[in-house]
C-alpha cells in the first residue's frame, strides 16, 4: 500500500480484488479524473482571460494610435486650412481697401474689418465693386 500512487486503478483492483478496494480505487479514480477536469476547465478559462485580455489590449492601442493619428492629420489640415482662410480673408481685405481707395472713401482699418464676419466682408466687397462699375458707366 506503501507504493500505491505508483499504479493505475486498474493494476491496484487486479492487486486488491477485494469490494472495499475496489470500490476506493474507483472513488480515487473519479476523484481524479474530476481534478483533471477542472485543472482543463482552468487552464481553459485561463486563456480566454489572456485572450479578452490581449483583444482589450490590442483595441485599447489601436485606439490611442488612430487618435493621434487623427489629431496629427487634424492639426495640419487645419493649418493648412487656416493658411488659405488667413489668405483668402487677406485677399478680400485687400480688394476692400483697394475699392473703397477707388472710390475716394476713407479706408476702413483692419482691426475695423477684422470685427466683420467673413459673409460681411463678401458683401461689402461686391457693394464696393458695383459703385466703382457704376461710375465707371458714367
Amino acid at each position: 500500500m506503501l507504493y500505491a500512487h505508483q499504479y493505475d486503478s486498474e493494476t491496484l483492483q487486479r492487486l486488491f480484488p477485494e469490494p472495499a478496494f475496489i470500490q476506493a480505487t474507483a472513488t480515487i479514480d473519479r476523484i481524479a479524473r474530476i481534478h483533471e477536469d477542472k485543472d482543463m476547465y482552468d487552464a481553459r478559462e485561463k486563456q480566454l482571460r489572456d485572450q479578452r485580455w490581449m483583444i482589450k489590449s490590442s483595441l485599447k492601442q489601436g485606439l490611442e494610435q488612430g487618435l493621434e493619428q487623427g489629431r496629427s492629420e487634424g492639426r495640419k489640415e487645419g493649418l493648412q486650412e487656416g493658411r488659405k482662410e488667413g489668405v483668402d480673408l487677406g485677399k478680400l481685405l485687400g480688394q476692400i481697401k483697394s475699392f473703397q481707395k477707388l472710390i475716394g472713401m476713407e479706408q476702413s482699418s483692419d482691426e475695423e474689418l477684422m470685427t466683420k464676419e467673413p459673409a460681411e466682408l463678401s458683401a461689402l466687397a461686391c457693394e464696393l465693386e458695383n459703385q466703382i462699375l457704376k461710375n465707371l458707366k458714367r
